[in-house]
């Protein structure tokens, strides 16, 4: 009993630092460097309008539901010598459920899009035949674009009003939620 009554006001006086692990790697991540891309984050959304403070009730009577959840996750996209952190604030996913029936996060579209898109330009179906040709007008051509924060400019669906929590990191976010404007 002594042992807990001594750990819980260690704890107290020195609160255990929260351990950020990489989202793909479950690498443990530099705390202070997690903080500093979720700041960034964070400003990116207050610069491109994405959201207005509301109170927390509003979402319960707008929608009559509570507001939609959200997470981070983040990434280093360099290396242990050259750290690149990327954090992105990505809500849940309503109508997608993993293995074990929990709804889960999804900041971009599965691999198996991918996979699709790449086994149908290289599949004959049926008299469907890819066309190879450079200067043919047929031809089969697969692009990548790379979007950075490219959801920071879909439109909202007229009249629809979303509602999502704020992160921890944020101020007002016992109090508040934030209404998606794009």
């Amino acid at each position: 009993v002594e042992d807990s009554a001594v750990h819980q006001f260690l704890e107290a006086v020195h609160p255990a630092e929260v351990v950020y692990r990489d989202a793909l790697t479950g690498q443990q991540l530099v705390p202070a460097l997690v903080q500093a891309a979720r700041r960034k984050e964070l400003e990116y959304f207050n610069t491109k309008g994405v959201w207005v403070m509301r109170p927390r009730a509003e979402a319960q009577r707008g929608q009559g539901k509570p507001p939609i959840t959200v997470k981070w996750v983040d990434v280093n996209k360099g290396d242990d010598l050259c750290p690149r952190y990327r954090s992105r604030l990505v809500a849940r996913q309503l109508k997608a459920h993993d293995k074990t029936g929990s709804s889960y996060f999804a900041p971009t579209p599965p691999l198996e899009a991918l996979r699709t898109i790449l086994s149908f330009a290289t599949s004959r179906i049926g008299d469907w035949v890819p066309v190879y040709e450079p200067h043919s007008n047929r031809r089969m051509q697969v692009s990548f674009v790379d979007l950075s924060r490219a959801y920071f400019n879909a439109k909202l669906d007229p009249g629809s009003e979303t509602y999502v929590q704020l992160p921890e990191e944020d101020p007002d976010s016992g109090t508040c939620v934030a209404k998606l404007l794009r």
